[in-house]
This record gives C-alpha cells, sequence and structure tokens, in this order.
C-alpha cells in the first residue's frame, strides 16, 4: 500500500479488528466488538473483506459509496421537510461538504454512523405517510438503523431520547 494509505482516526485498528473477524466469522469468539463503540462498523468491514477478499481499498471504496449514499438522503430528507429547491441546494452542499468527503474516504465510523442516522430520519418520515404494516415496517428499520449508528459512534448516545421524542410526536 502506498504510504499514508492506512491514514485516519482509527483506520489501522478498525482495519485488523474487521479482518480478524472476517477470518474467524465467529463474533462470540472474537474480542468484545460490541464494547468497543466501534461494533457495527467492524462487522461492517469484516463483511466487505469476507466478500471481496481483504484490501483496505475495499473498505475505501464501501465508505465513498455510504457517502454518496448520504447525498442521496440529504434530497429526500429535505425534499419532504423544505421542498424540491431546497433539496437540490443541501445535496449539492452535502456533496462538496469536506468533513464527508475527508471521512468518507477512511477506514472509520464516520460513514456508517452518519448513514444510518439519515436511514432513521428517512425511515421516520417515510412511515409518518403510512398507516398499518408498512408504518411498523419502516419505524422498525429506523429503530434498526438508529442501533447501528450508536455502535458504530458511541459519542451518537446523546441522540437516543430526543431521536424516541420525535418519533412519538411525528407518528
Amino acid at each position: 500500500l502506498p504510504a499514508g494509505f492506512m491514514e485516519g482516526p482509527d483506520t489501522q485498528a478498525i482495519s485488523d479488528e474487521a479482518l480478524d473477524l472476517s477470518r474467524t466469522w465467529n463474533i462470540l469468539d472474537s474480542k468484545p466488538i460490541f464494547l468497543n463503540g466501534k461494533g457495527s462498523v467492524v462487522i461492517f468491514y469484516a463483511v466487505i473483506y469476507k466478500l471481496f477478499g481483504y484490501n483496505p481499498l475495499y473498505g475505501r471504496l464501501a465508505d465513498a459509496l455510504l457517502g454518496a449514499l448520504c447525498v442521496l438522503l440529504t434530497f429526500y430528507i429535505a425534499d419532504r421537510l423544505f421542498g424540491h429547491t431546497a433539496a437540490k441546494i443541501a445535496s449539492i452542499l452535502t456533496a462538496g461538504y469536506g468533513y464527508l468527503i475527508q471521512y468518507g474516504v477512511y477506514i472509520g465510523t464516520e460513514a456508517l454512523g452518519l448513514l444510518s442516522i439519515m436511514v432513521f430520519v428517512s425511515g421516520i418520515l417515510a412511515a409518518r405517510d403510512r398507516r398499518g404494516a408498512a408504518a411498523i415496517l419502516l419505524t422498525l428499520i429506523a429503530g434498526m438503523s438508529l442501533a447501528i449508528c450508536v455502535m458504530a459512534r458511541s459519542e451518537y448516545y446523546y441522540v437516543i431520547i430526543p431521536a424516541f421524542i420525535w418519533v412519538i410526536i411525528a407518528l
């Protein structure tokens, strides 16, 4: 790998832990990945490495894809809340946002954490307009994405209570 390829916040540690998990593929025998604040990210990269082989480039490409999905979800959320013109502006600003560009190519927790919180918001917005089984399914998907977000970025624990209050008000 070129010099500096594995630079980034926790890049090497996450990549090594994901590689170990992908080789053993038994979460129960691995290190306690759910206790280190990066559990879902390690599992995400372990799946990538298991499917495509170990190369950090695959992890970076997966992060870039997650960043692109964040731009699309920004458009969806802004369109639902503020209208089509604001959605275009928000998605353009998101695509050019330095934090998303920089951390979107590191093997780290940022891309999965951000995408998960955006899936949560999108799921609640979509469930708000539906009734019955569809609303329940979308709310469950939103809840699972919030759990993935908190497992990816332990700093997002502060989001849980306001998120549930918002869900009660929105639905």
